[in-house]
């Protein structure tokens, strides 16, 4: 009986798959000119077998404070494009980086300046999920209508606040 489970188990689907994908690894390794690319979020999940047949490995890690404001910022620019907010301005809410620190203080309360204390605060999030806070705080955080920036910004806060706590970041 213990017998037939143990079969049962190394023949189980995710295995097969496994062997599948490391007989074609193997195999591409006899015709020169291939490239293969790989990436995983559960690094630690992976087969040794797989992993011996890496040649190169590289951690990517989280973004730093200055391209999660550009991401969010680029996300915000395409929110204003769409002209889903109501703004009392035409001048450039979020601008780049470089400016925006150099302008940056900490008393204003400008949305450039809440922007990049929001980035500052989203430490450990990844790109990916920086890159949808701000559609999905739209959606969850706000009460309909026209919002305004200074809604929009505390719904990214509340976001990034939620999105820290479900990943486990403190």
């Amino acid at each position: 009986m213990i017998r037939d489970l143990l079969l049962i188990k190394r023949n189980s689907l995710p295995e097969q798959a496994i062997n599948a994908l490391l007989t074609a690894m193997d195999r591409l390794r006899h015709h020169p000119n291939y490239l293969v690319f790989a990436t995983s979020n559960l690094v630690k999940a992976l087969d040794s077998a797989f992993m011996d047949r890496i040649d190169f490995k590289y951690h990517v890690p989280n973004p730093p404070e200055k391209v999660r404001y550009e991401i969010l910022r680029h996300r915000y620019d395409k929110i204003v494009a769409s002209h889903l907010l109501e703004l009392d301005t035409e001048k450039e809410l979020f601008p780049q980086w470089s400016i925006m620190n150099l302008n940056r203080n900490p008393g204003r309360d400008q949305p450039s300046s809440k922007l990049g204390d929001i980035a500052r605060n989203a430490e450990g999030l990844s790109g990916r999920a920086l890159s949808r806070l701000p559609w999905l705080s739209l959606v969850q955080h706000t009460s309909g209508g026209s919002p305004t920036i200074e809604d929009l910004l505390s719904a990214l806060e509340i976001a990034v606040e939620a999105e820290k706590t479900v990943k486990g970041i403190t």
